[in-house]
């Protein structure tokens, strides 16, 4: 504020002295009018008699240098005193606005510091209140201590000594902790390297429950499905000895999931892992074993399975490449397209994964044919889609026949048995209209090829069910038995 004032007083100053000096400059010109008028007379006598002067070599100016001279500095005067006007006009106009400036800058200034001051007031009146609410509220807590300690018969040197033993106990223990730091060290150190192990057991540890809790509601047996989801076996184990076994298969799997991110193992490895991973109930890593299949091998069994673990989970894993941190390997990782478990988009990649293993059935490589009908008919299933997978298999074998490609008897095999789990209107001829077909392709199959024996024992099988004998069953021509 007083830069400004300071500022404002030099410019009155200024216009006051601007001020007189034109008066004085004015005053001078009245009193030398004169002298300009003998001047511009000077000069006009001077024009009129010019004429004269040539006629006389003799001739005498009619006005002195000194007349001509007073003229000049009157007209000199005239002109200083208009700009000093001009400089004083100019003057109080900024005189105007800068004061004007100054003043508007004086007011907010002085604004803001009434409004700082009432913010400082407030903090103070604020902060003695949260001080008088702090040494209540330590009052309150004190008469607390001091009252429980009366209610317990307990006087306030016991309760003194008390809190004096607890310091000393916290001294010596502050000093126990600190001549065993090493000993500290080395456990953080094996906390470190056990804590990638502590996701992979309680892995174990939730698979151990589920399993021991199917145990006890399967009366002390339980069945082993082989890789290809056709065959059972029977066992009867303890209790115990199925825990541990579990436990092993596991442990086997997660180290094998490890191998398959560094590429470490084949594609079958994969599949076969997604298998043992499905049996014990652990979908999302069969889903992970089936994924890293298809990238290591993919064939048209991996694919099939893999759109089964697709369907059967509402989501789909896309890999990413990332580095290991100790290491500097590559590693693949599958990033989850339904990382939040929505709805919405499980239901579009369910339909998605049944419409890929529909078209799949176009063109179905003869080797290890049963394996991808397999897995169709457990797509089927799970959608409650049989329909559609009859409609599949029909259209496939249709245009099979049109390209003149071979169609496995196996095909027949489960379009029979959609057909007879549906049960609609003459499903009946549908049934044995497939069965037959089977039966007729099985007499010119080779008993070597990897969906024969599969073919042989489901078509008999699914007969007797129906209770229909079908013509065209394989004889004893054919150098084996058909029940081997």
């Amino acid at each position: 504020h007083g830069t400004g004032r300071v500022i404002y007083t030099i410019m009155v100053v200024v216009v006051t002295l601007a001020s007189a000096l034109v008066i004085i400059v004015g005053a001078d010109a009245i009193l030398n009018k004169q002298a300009l008028g003998g001047f511009l007379g000077a000069v006009g006598e001077a024009q009129a008699s010019q004429a004269q002067a040539s006629d006389s070599q003799y001739a005498r100016p009619l006005t002195t240098p000194k007349d001509a001279m007073d003229g000049v500095l009157a007209m000199l005067q005239l002109l200083l005193g208009v700009v000093s006007a001009l400089v004083i006009a100019i003057g109080v106009m900024m005189i105007f606005f800068v004061g004007k400036s100054q003043r508007d800058q004086m007011e907010t200034l002085d604004n803001e510091r009434k409004e700082m001051q009432a913010a400082r007031k407030e903090e103070r009146d604020q902060l003695f209140k949260t001080q008088e609410l702090i040494s209540s509220t330590q009052e309150k807590v004190i008469q607390a201590q001091v009252r429980n300690a009366i209610l317990t018969e307990t006087n306030i040197d016991d309760f003194r000594d008390r809190a004096e033993l607890v310091t000393s106990l916290g001294t010596e223990m502050e000093k126990i902790i600190n001549s065993n730091q090493d000993r500290l060290s080395q456990f953080y150190s094996i906390d470190k390297e056990l804590a990638e192990r502590r996701a992979d057991d309680f892995l174990i540890r939730e698979a151990m429950n589920y399993e021991l809790m199917q145990h006890h509601t399967t009366a002390d047996s339980y069945s082993r499905v082989n890789h290809d989801n056709l065959s059972i076996e029977q066992g009867s184990d303890s209790e115990e000895d199925i825990v541990s076994k579990n436990r092993i298969k596991i442990q086997s799997l997660l180290y094998t999931e490890r191998s398959a991110k560094r590429r470490s193992i084949t594609g079958i490895t994969a599949f076969n892992a997604a298998q043992e991973a499905a049996r014990l109930n652990l979908e999302k890593l069969a889903h992970k074993f089936a994924a890293y299949a298809v990238i290591l091998d993919p064939t048209s069994v991996h694919q099939v399975r893999l759109l089964r673990s697709e369907h059967l989970r509402g989501d789909r894993f896309e890999p990413v490449t990332d580095k290991d941190a100790q290491t500097g390997e590559t590693l693949i990782e599958l990033k989850s397209a339904n990382p939040e478990n929505s709805p919405e988009i499980a239901r579009r990649l369910r339909d998605e994964a049944f419409q890929k293993a529909m078209d799949g059935l176009r063109d179905v490589p003869l080797f290890n044919c049963h394996l991808v009908y397999a897995e169709t008919w457990n797509i089927a299933i799970n959608a409650e889609r049989l329909p559609d997978l009859i409609a599949a298999l029909d259209r496939s074998i249709l245009i099979a026949s049109q390209e003149g490609r071979y169609i496995s008897s196996y095909a027949h095999v489960i379009a029979a048995q959609a057909i007879s789990a549906v049960g609609d209107q003459d499903w009946m001829d549908g049934a044995t209209h497939h069965l037959a077909t089977a039966m007729s392709k099985l007499q010119t199959e080779s008993r070597r090829a990897t969906w024969f024996f599969h073919s042989l024992n489901e078509s008999q099988k699914l007969a007797n069910q129906l209770g229909i004998e079908v013509a065209g069953e394989a004889d004893d021509n054919s150098g084996q038995d058909a029940t081997s």
